[in-house]
Formats: C-alpha cells, structure tokens, sequence
C-alpha cells in the first residue's frame, strides 16, 4: 500500500539503463531476464523449434539484466526471387517489471540492427 505523498513506482525515477548488444547471450542473462523459469513463454506443450538468435539485445537496469530481446534473419522466396528478412522476437521483460517499457526499448534498439 502506497503511503500518502509517495510516488508510484513506475514514476519514481529509475537508475540510467544500459543497452547492450551481443553476439552471445550468456545462461546468466537468461536466467536473470527469464527470472528462472524454463519456459517463461509456456510454450513447451507445442514442441516448437527455435531458431538460433542472431543478435542480443541486452536491457541492464541497476547492474542486472531486466530484459531480452532477439534478431533473427533469413531468406525467403518471394515471386522466385530471394529476398532477406529479419524480426524481431524473444522480447522478454522480468517479472515484476510491466509498464516500465522495457521491451519497448529492446525493440527499439533492435530495429537499427536490420
């Protein structure tokens, strides 16, 4: 319960965050963006098969990673010839973080990457 005259929390201000992009995602960061769970998406019941991410967006708030965000590529054929595409997705927000625009962010930054 808020006390009178204290700030929501998504109106206080924030630590600066950080935005990084690499190449690799360690189990560290995806643990922490994921908050643990195995299968944050819940989509294990569908088998699906994922793609490998490309490029990782990384969104770093107060030292730990609050959100994921992937780059994915490929080629398709469109009227015989090949054209490249890319998208983005994996966009994963920690638990107890909604409304604070992260994944927002992580698209954003991502979108430069194409």
């Amino acid at each position: 319960m808020m006390e009178i005259g204290e700030q929501p929390e998504s109106s206080r201000p924030r630590e600066p965050l950080g935005i990084h992009i690499a190449e690799s995602c360690s189990a560290a960061d995806r643990s922490v963006s994921t908050a643990g769970e195995r299968d944050p998406c819940e989509t294990s019941a569908y088998q699906l098969q994922w793609r490998t991410t490309e490029k990782h967006v990384l969104i770093v708030e107060g030292g730990r990673t609050v959100c994921h965000g992937g780059r994915f590529s490929q080629t398709v054929e469109v009227q015989g010839n090949p054209v490249s595409i890319a998208e983005i997705g994996a966009v994963l927000a920690r638990r107890g973080c909604p409304g604070r625009g992260y994944g927002r962010i992580a698209m954003e930054a991502a979108e430069p990457l194409f």
